[in-house]
């Protein structure tokens, strides 16, 4: 039994690395990012696009909605990879953990056509 990560999930965490280090001048432009104190704290509109521009959003959301349909585990296995890139990630942890999760799987037909594939490409916070 193989207890590591998959070649796949892997891949999707150097993805989520080449993110991180290409952020620096998203938040350097960002003039909230300058008042909020350490790098992860708050929010970041810039970032937050960037994210659903890359596909970084709702990675284990249905391909109908704008996701990449991989599984949890590769979903947690990017967040971590976000997490110690101290991306501000609040935008994320609402738009996406909580209100995103909560319509894709409770949520209305209309509901979800109408928002998640917004939220995932980063245009809806």
């Amino acid at each position: 039994m193989r207890l590591g990560l998959s070649d796949e999930q892997r891949a999707l965490q150097a993805e989520a690395d080449r993110f991180c280090a290409s952020a620096a001048p998203l938040l350097d432009a960002d003039p909230e990012h300058a008042v909020q104190g350490m790098p992860s704290d708050g929010d970041s509109a810039p970032i937050f696009r960037a994210l659903g521009e890359t596909g970084l959003i709702g990675v284990n959301w249905p391909k109908s909605l704008g996701g990449r349909a991989h599984t949890l585990l590769a979903t947690v296995a990017l967040e971590e990879r976000l997490g110690y890139g101290w991306l501000p990630l609040s935008a994320y942890l609402v738009s996406v953990k909580t209100v995103g999760n909560a319509v894709v799987h409770f949520g209305s037909d209309d509901l979800r056509a109408r928002l998640i594939p917004e939220i995932a490409a980063g245009r809806l916070i």
